[in-house]
Order: C-alpha cells, then sequence, then structure tokens
C-alpha cells in the first residue's frame, strides 16, 4: 500500500512540474502576441507621425503638441497593452516591461534611422516616446493588478454558482 502511495505522490508531482512548464509557456506565449501586437501598432503609428515630425524643429507650439500628442499616443497603447497582459497572467510577473521594450524597439529604429529630422528633433521624440512609456506603464501596471483582482474574483463567484447548482 505504501509503494503505490508513494507512486502516486511522485506522479502529481510530475504533473505539477509539467504544469508549471506549461505555464512558463503560456506566459511566453502571451508576451510573444502581446509583442508583436504592440510593435505593429507602434510601427503604425510612427510611420503616420513620421510626417509631422519635421514640425519638432519649429519654433513655437507646433513642436510641442506634436511630441505631447505623439507621447500621450505611446502612453494609451502602453496603458492598455500593460493593463491587458497584467489581466490575464495568473501570477505576478515583470514580464510586461518586455512589451514596452518591443513598444520603443520600431519607433526608435525609425527615428534615428530612416526618418529624415535632425539629431535635435530625433532625441526630442526619443525623451517624449520614452516619457510616454513611462506614463504607460505607471499608470497601466497598477490597472491591470486591479483587472486581474476583478477577473479572478468574478472567476470565483461564477465557481460558486455553479458548485450550488450542482
Amino acid at each position: 500500500m505504501q509503494e503505490s502511495e508513494r507512486m502516486q505522490e511522485s506522479e502529481g508531482m510530475q504533473d505539477t512540474g509539467q504544469m508549471q512548464d506549461s505555464g512558463q509557456i503560456q506566459d511566453y506565449v502571451r508576451i510573444f502576441a502581446y509583442s508583436t501586437w504592440v510593435m505593429m501598432v507602434s510601427s503604425a503609428i510612427i510611420l503616420t507621425a513620421n510626417f509631422f515630425l519635421i514640425w519638432v524643429d519649429a519654433p513655437g507650439w507646433p513642436g510641442w503638441i506634436t511630441l505631447l500628442v505623439l507621447g500621450v499616443a505611446y502612453a494609451n497603447l502602453i496603458y492598455s497593452a500593460v493593463r491587458r497582459f497584467i489581466r490575464k497572467v495568473p501570477a505576478p510577473t515583470r514580464q510586461y516591461l518586455l512589451i514596452a521594450v518591443f513598444t520603443l524597439l520600431p519607433a526608435l529604429v525609425w527615428v534615428h534611422g530612416f526618418s529624415a529630422v535632425s539629431s535635435v528633433a530625433s532625441w526630442k521624440t526619443t525623451v517624449a516616446l520614452a516619457a510616454g512609456v513611462a506614463v504607460g506603464l505607471r499608470f497601466g501596471h497598477p490597472a491591470g493588478v486591479k483587472a486581474r483582482f476583478e477577473y479572478v474574483q468574478q472567476i470565483k463567484e461564477r465557481y460558486r454558482k455553479m458548485e450550488k447548482k450542482g
């Protein structure tokens, strides 16, 4: 009897290890999906904004408005992506920071490599993008944690209702 119990325990440990591995794989798949999504949207935003980046060097308000709009667009993108990512991740993680990196990557490559703006304008744009991403991370992570808590509570409530019926 003891031998069969030991076998069941060892099988249970193996199942737990497999579940942890599959959870990690799901996290990698999730980060890949979110990263590719934000890279595509980031590329679309920076390519559309490229027409307006020449105004960054202009004296007065047009340059500041352009930088402000670009920063707000990236803050909103990061806020949405991080909030959605954190909501679906089963355990606390710092992988959401990769979303920020993958969001900035295409924009910075475009601004510093292919855009026809001056070096001063490209650095101003870099600062605006980084500030937007920082603001999005700052507010997106707590919003995601709150959304995950509410999501878990909904699942628990649904489970309780199913137990009462069955």
